[in-house]
């Protein structure tokens, strides 16, 4: 009843849906990661701050290879060298004790 109610009002308002809702979600999130890889590091890592304050971030990273990891199957299958990139950066951060990131 909900879908024909919108598909009732997108009709109205004159809108005409030129592909399904997926492929233009699976579309979004593909443009979304093109951005996010373009602005990895060489490293591997992606960073915080600007200018001279910029510096890798080890959550920014841990959170862009999480998002990346659940890409829809076609963004993950092209981003799968800077997940691998950024993947061998993360686990490069790990210490001795376990923990990640600037600790003892």
């Amino acid at each position: 009843m909900l879908k024909m109610s919108l598909v009732i009002l997108a009709a109205a308002m004159g809108l005409q849906q030129a592909e399904p809702l997926s492929k233009r979600l699976v579309a979004a999130y593909e443009r979304a990661a093109d951005w996010l890889v373009s602005q990895q590091g060489a490293d591997g890592s992606w960073s915080q701050g600007t200018g001279d304050k910029k510096s890798a971030s080890l959550a920014y990273t841990g959170m862009i290879i999480a998002a990346l990891g659940d890409a829809p199957a076609p963004v993950k299958a092209k981003y799968k060298d800077a997940v691998k990139k950024a993947a061998d950066y993360f686990v490069s951060k790990q210490n001795t004790d376990g923990s990640f990131g600037d600790g003892p």
